[in-house]
């Protein structure tokens, strides 16, 4: 193993001891202290450690590059049950990295879904309920699940299609396992798309709740604190992060947010993606417009404009135009 990756086997170790996530659908909260971000310049993956905020601006630990031509990233997943990160892009692929916690510069992905029979054709974000074994997939107008997900490969036809949403090609998803929701951001139609009883829909989608809001432009991240019921949501055109209480309670129609951060002071340009980290009430921004990662310590209270706590920033030549980011446990 090289020295540079065996970051993951110890963060693996601690995460497996009972700390716990990003909030991103493992049915917890396990924690995570390195976050993959997508190099969508040069079609591959970059690798932070995160533990030591004071040397963040510093190379990754890890770069990989993926080994399909043109291969543009956008949406990350990990399941930290199976150690396997999924990657979508709009190839019309989504790659699975097997035993992420070993990965070296050489890995090649361990299996891929692709062909006729899965749908895929510019599969644009996904979403994991590792409770039920589920993977959520935006293939815009409509929403794949694919299960059997440790043994998934090939040309496998989805186990569900979600229809009738008419979401837009970069829509995003969060999933709630405790309350088995599912969440869309549609950037097409400037709206917020709440399902419940996710796992169980196929064909056309029930919806429990449909809500517009001010401020929205291309809505183009999502990430859900499901303990404190909170929705961030990352606006690239806006420039701004909306943030949305009491979200498994909402009803249809016109919200305000409850918080928004925007503004000079938060140095965001354009945020392609954000990140909550519920156990330590951190908020990661990825902006693809100010090749930047910010981050806030107090995600739960922090609103207007407000500079961030720390940063990967565009000044050390890290970061290019990235579309997503995943916290790895």
């Amino acid at each position: 193993m090289k020295t540079a990756t065996k970051w993951l086997v110890i963060t693996l170790a601690i995460a497996a001891s009972g700390c716990g996530g990003s909030g991103g659908g493992d049915g917890g909260d396990p924690n995570f202290s390195h976050l993959v971000v997508t190099d969508n310049d040069n079609g591959g993956l970059l690798l932070f450690d995160i533990t030591d905020k004071q040397a963040i601006n510093h190379d990754p630990v890890l770069t990989l590059a993926l080994p399909t031509p043109h291969f543009d990233p956008t949406g990350l997943t990990y399941h930290r049950g199976i150690d396997a990160l999924f990657v979508a892009g709009y190839m019309g692929i989504i790659h699975i990295y097997d035993d992420f916690s070993l990965a070296t510069e050489e890995s090649v992905p361990s299996r891929s879904i692709s062909g006729p029979l899965t749908q895929l054709s510019e599969a644009t974000d996904t979403a994991l309920d590792a409770s039920r074994g589920l993977l959520y997939v935006v293939e815009y107008p409509d929403i794949l699940v694919f299960d059997r997900l440790a043994s998934i490969d090939g040309d496998v036809a989805p186990a569900a299609v979600i229809t009738g949403l008419g979401i837009a090609v970069d829509s995003r998803l969060a999933t709630d396992p405790l309350r088995n929701l599912l969440y869309v951001a549609d950037p097409g139609g400037c709206s917020l798309f709440r399902l419940a009883n996710a796992s169980a829909q196929d064909g056309a989608a029930v919806i429990s709740a449909e809500i517009t809001y001010a401020g929205c432009d291309y809505p183009w991240g999502i990430s859900l604190d499901a303990r404190r019921d909170m929705l961030y949501v990352s606006d690239q055109v806006t420039g701004a992060v909306f943030v949305f209480h009491r979200a498994s309670q909402w009803e249809s129609g016109a919200r305000v947010p409850d918080r928004t951060i925007a503004g000079e002071a938060t140095t965001l340009e354009g945020p392609s993606e954000v990140v909550v980290n519920p156990l330590t009430d951190r908020l990661y921004v990825l902006d693809a417009d100010g090749e930047q990662l910010v981050v806030w310590d107090n995600a739960s209270t922090v609103d207007g404009d407000v500079p961030p706590d720390w940063a990967i920033s565009a000044d050390n030549d890290v970061l290019s135009y990235s579309y997503d980011l995943e916290g790895i446990r």
